[in-house]
């Protein structure tokens, strides 16, 4: 079993956490219960696999009892379940390397998946320092802007994968989903659907225009999962149909070819 410590200031909400929520069912037990960050690191209980903890505490600001809790265990997962929802904390948290930033009431399908997450990342062997390090700043910081980079630069290279999802991302990232939603529109200024969508209707366009793929390889090719879809989308964003933009595009390539022919023969 892998262990859990839960840093409560409200030691009978921490006990309902315990009891309500299916620890076993995932492989996880209960190691211990703290009303708050260890003041010393080794006053710790023994390491965790996952820290699940508050961020307000008497006397301290968000970032003192993330930095607090980060010290008392530096390899385990730490997770935050908080009545903070501001999102400058939600954001600290982030660049502490939380796996996952939950607001309270907890609900049965968020703790699930936060521990599939957990487990997910053990698997991989991606632990506080390496993950969060290697998903860093390529500078040498783990700041928003060079997080967003690396996820925009994930974005353009893999865009033609259909099973691409912002959720995939978030999970490949070690980053909360909504907050990478939120971190993903602030730096190209587009949401992820708009984003990946318009770079996969540039790709089609190119296909359509320069091979002679049918629409389904051009579909597959381009990251969308079958020929209707890419039907669709490609009509909302050009106003034209796959098969009339192809032909409009060999009729221009057509009549600039003839002049060309024309002027040459005249010259």
């Amino acid at each position: 079993m892998k262990s859990v410590v839960l840093v409560e200031p409200d030691r009978e909400a921490a006990e309902r956490l315990a009891a309500d929520f299916p620890w076993e069912n995932s492989g996880f037990r209960i190691a211990g219960i703290l009303d708050a960050p260890p003041p010393k690191p080794e006053d710790s209980l023994a390491s965790p696999c996952l820290v699940l903890s508050e961020i307000t505490f008497p006397g301290h600001t968000a970032r003192q009892s993330l930095q607090a809790l980060r010290a008392a265990w530096p390899t385990a997962c730490l997770a935050v379940l908080t009545g903070d929802r501001r999102l400058a904390s939600a954001q600290e948290a982030f660049r502490h390397g939380v796996l996952r930033y939950l607001t309270k009431p907890a609900n049965r399908r968020d703790v699930t998946e936060l521990m599939e997450a957990a487990v997910r990342r053990m698997e991989a062997g991606a632990g506080w320092p390496g993950a969060w390090a290697a998903q860093g700043n390529p500078g040498g910081g783990a700041g928003d802007e060079g997080i967003a980079r690396r996820v925009q630069e994930y974005v353009d290279g893999r865009f033609r994968d259909h099973q691409l999802t912002l959720k995939s991302i978030a999970e490949a990232f070690h980053l909360n989903y909504s907050y990478l939603s939120f971190l993903f529109k602030k730096h190209t200024g587009l949401k992820y659907s708009a984003y990946v969508g318009g770079l996969r209707i540039r790709h089609a366009r190119m296909l359509l225009e320069n091979t002679c793929l049918t629409l389904s390889e051009v579909a597959r090719a381009s990251g969308f999962r079958d020929a209707q879809i890419l039907y669709y989308a490609f009509k909302s964003a050009t106003g034209l149909t796959p098969r009339v933009f192809r032909e409009q595009r060999a009729q221009g390539r057509e009549a600039a070819e003839t002049l060309n022919g024309v002027e040459e023969h005249l010259s």
